[in-house]
């Protein structure tokens, strides 16, 4: 199993635009059954960790092939970029001892 954890860091003034942009995101994708998650850093920058699991990296690669010709995702991305104060950093974990139930 893997764990994508995408975090974002709002414009100067642009907190509760991007959080609504990104909450939009994860309810979707949970409604499509897709195990996605949104929490805000409580100390330090304040950003926002959208966190996404995947089976396998087959998984991984065929969800991003897809958002690359998603016109929705491609206006999403648009709205996202113009509330935050770069790029968001993504990271990628394999998980070795997944949470217990």
């Amino acid at each position: 199993m893997f764990v994508q954890r995408v975090v974002f860091h709002a414009a100067q003034g642009k907190g509760r635009e991007l959080r609504a942009l990104l909450e939009e995101r994860v309810k979707s994708a949970q409604s499509q059954g897709r195990a996605a998650a949104l929490s805000v850093q409580m100390f330090g920058g304040g950003g926002f960790a959208m966190t996404l699991r995947y089976n396998t990296l087959a998984e991984l690669e065929e969800r991003r092939a897809g958002l690359a010709s998603d016109s929705a995702f491609q206006a999403w991305a648009t709205k996202v970029a113009a509330v935050t104060r770069g790029p968001a950093e993504s990271e990628l974990f394999e998980v070795l001892i997944p949470l217990p139930s």
